[in-house]
């Protein structure tokens, strides 16, 4: 065959080989192969199962299922499984390592004063465990007097994975501790503190005042944690996600401070979606509010049973102690004064097992040797 291609180059008379070149059109009945691409001048193509071909008109060529495009993923031969699983897995690890540094390096400091950027502490060196009840069901239950402090994760979660109750809220007042605690989660789960987090390949902690209703979820990771320069594909981590689902925790901080204030659930993105177990339903989720939108998480279209619900009372004495001299680890004499200055009032160490007013009696502490006596308001 190529001695007599040659010769048919070589000639000035057209023979039958340099006529039009046919390639029978495929049929329906062939798994209907797609064309691929055509030559317009003379040439020669070749290939697994293509003749040589010459000729100076068009030769249309086209490609099937068995040439390895489209090949069903159940035809998959188990190295090529094996590629897949692997990178997913790659995924899953990338994502984790920037997870572990972003929750160990900017997200593990505390701002005290918000109008001095600078003054921050480590979350390690200020964290003081608070007070929570748990309990399943409904709101309306009466809860359990069981005691359960913010750390004791193995308790919060002691009936995961193996009942539903993988959707939970923490609800408290303003400045009781909500966002202190999913901070803390996500560094413990970082650092590799406590066994019960160690479940989780992924974390992942999400600021919802930044979300309207419409908002994706991955989306909102890339936005908020993973930036565009990750290394990882957004469809990539979706289906790393979807994969494995109950080695996922999705922190929601704040349902009460989302941009959209009116909401439709005819509007929801998968952020939204998630918390109705209609978007990633293996995933374990906990979002946190205050009290007023408590009765809007728990409508219809959002959270339902079965949820776990956390209510954060605050600080009990010996942690308000525990936190103030904390707070003056480098100056305990300042630390011991204010402490004795707040057990003279029954009425201040009631005030102060709020976090955000402990935190705020020690400023002024800090810069006047001085506590408020009056004027009390509390916060909702």
């Amino acid at each position: 065959m190529a001695a007599q291609s040659e010769a048919a180059c070589q000639t000035d008379v057209p023979t039958m080989m340099q006529q039009e070149a046919q390639v029978p059109t495929p049929s329906a009945a062939t798994e209907s192969p797609q064309r691929t691409g055509a030559i317009g001048n003379m040439g020669t193509v070749s290939g697994r199962n293509n003749p040589t071909i010459v000729g100076s008109n068009v030769v249309n060529f086209y490609s099937s299922a068995s040439d390895g495009a489209g090949v069903n993923p159940q035809s998959q031969k188990p190295d090529q499984v094996s590629r897949v699983g692997d990178l997913n897995q790659e995924v899953g690890n990338k994502t984790r390592d920037i997870l572990r540094t972003c929750y160990k390096t900017t997200g593990s400091y505390v701002q005290l004063n918000p109008g001095a950027p600078d003054d921050q502490r480590p979350i390690v060196g200020i964290y003081t465990k608070l007070s929570v009840r748990t309990k399943k069901g409904t709101v309306e239950e009466e809860y359990s007097d069981e005691t359960v402090y913010s750390t004791e994760y193995e308790k919060i979660l002691k009936d995961w994975p193996e009942t539903e109750f993988n959707r939970a809220i923490l609800f408290g007042i303003g400045g009781v501790g909500k966002s202190t605690i999913f901070d803390k989660i996500a560094y413990d789960w970082a650092d590799e503190a406590c066994e019960i987090l160690k479940r989780f390949k992924l974390v992942f902690l999400l600021k919802m005042y930044a979300l309207f209703q419409e908002s994706d979820l991955v989306d909102s990771i890339f936005d908020q944690l993973l930036g565009v320069k990750s290394g990882v594909a957004k469809v990539e981590l979706d289906k790393f996600i979807q994969d494995n689902s109950n080695k996922v925790l999705i922190l929601l901080d704040g349902f009460d401070e989302m941009r959209t204030k009116t909401l439709d659930a005819a509007s929801f993105g998968s952020t939204l979606k998630a918390l109705s177990r209609t978007e990633y339903r293996d995933c374990f989720i906990i979002v946190s509010t205050r009290p007023s939108h408590l009765e809007t998480l728990m409508s219809k279209s959002l959270v339902q049973n079965p949820c776990t619900h956390v209510e954060v009372l605050g600080f009990t004495k010996e942690d308000v102690n525990e936190y103030i001299l904390k707070f003056y680890c480098e100056d305990p004499d300042s630390g011991s004064a204010l402490i004795q200055n707040i057990e003279k009032s029954n009425t201040l160490l009631d005030f102060y097992t709020n976090p955000m007013l402990l935190l705020l009696m020690c400023l002024l502490w800090r810069e006047k040797k001085t506590t408020p006596r009056n004027n009390f308001t509390p916060i909702h």
